[in-house]
């Protein structure tokens, strides 16, 4: 990390001191810290048996997209060739630039958000794991041309210096105004927004990446997730979400990153019939 440059991000050394320093003062992170240690070391392997199971699930993006959001191929193309989305990868890469923050590989993930917000016109929306707010970003801009909906996102806070300043560092100010952020555990928070809003539209899932952790996410939304919402998780690799949606009898889609191959999960609850 070069002095001068608080968006770069700093050697694991580093990270670790800060997040032993931060759990020292605060006896839940501490608690939140070892259990999130303890699950990625000694009981990361018994729950990543089942990953080829996912493989009959995976579709391309645009039919993930369809099946969720119940549209077509053509208005999907409609969207992400919309001028907005354009103008929002040029605004967030200046930002970017601008704070050296360093350029986003999206390799169309966060155009899926930005799809599925613009064609399912959510008013809630609910986000756990923000980082420098790439994702947050093309959710907020597909509520802004929707000109309807509010996000409301969980973040831990980082274990590095300046942690305060990357949070959504490449969010735009003027789309912050649909924008609630809470920082803290998700355990903690997540609970709290959900009694909150009663009601979840549409949510994604970036953060605690544990089986354990990922699990208590899916279940804990579960409950609120609207008629016709939809549960969104990044980094599908082991095997709790496709627990999660053989526990609510609904079928998964899993969408391939093309930047990295990564999963990503998809579940919608159906919509009540009158």
């Amino acid at each position: 990390m070069s002095r001068g440059d608080p968006y770069s991000t700093p050697p694991l050394p580093v990270r670790a001191l800060f997040a032993i320093k931060a759990a020292a003062t605060n006896p839940a992170l501490m608690w939140e810290l070892g259990k999130k240690f303890w699950n990625r070391v000694h009981t990361a392997d018994k729950h990543a048996r089942r990953l080829d199971e996912y493989s009959p699930f995976i579709v391309s993006a645009v039919d993930a997209i369809a099946a969720v959001t119940l549209t077509t191929h053509s208005q999907i193309e409609a969207v992400l060739n919309e001028p907005a989305l354009t103008d929002t990868r040029n605004e967030l890469l200046a930002i970017a630039r601008a704070k050296n923050v360093g350029e986003y590989t999206w390799g169309g993930f966060a155009d899926v958000c930005y799809a599925i917000c613009r064609l399912n016109r959510p008013t809630t929306v609910v986000e756990t794991g923000v980082a420098f707010g790439w994702t947050t970003a093309f959710i907020l801009a597909a509520l802004e041309a929707n000109g309807h909906g509010h996000l409301h996102s969980i973040d831990l806070p980082a274990f590095r210096p300046n942690a305060d300043r990357i949070v959504g560092a490449v969010v735009p100010d003027r789309h912050r105004h649909r924008w609630t952020l809470r920082r803290g555990s998700q355990r903690t928070v997540l609970p709290e927004v959900l009694s909150q809003v009663k009601s979840v539209d549409f949510f994604h899932y970036d953060s605690d990446k544990t089986y354990q952790g990922m699990k208590w996410g899916y279940e804990t939304v579960w409950p609120f997730v609207a008629s016709g919402g939809i549960v969104m998780s990044d980094d599908v690799n082991n095997d709790a979400f496709l627990e999660f949606a053989g526990q609510t009898r609904q079928t998964p889609f899993v969408v391939l990153k093309p930047a990295d191959q990564q999963r990503v999960g998809l579940v919608k609850r159906p919509a009540a019939h009158p």
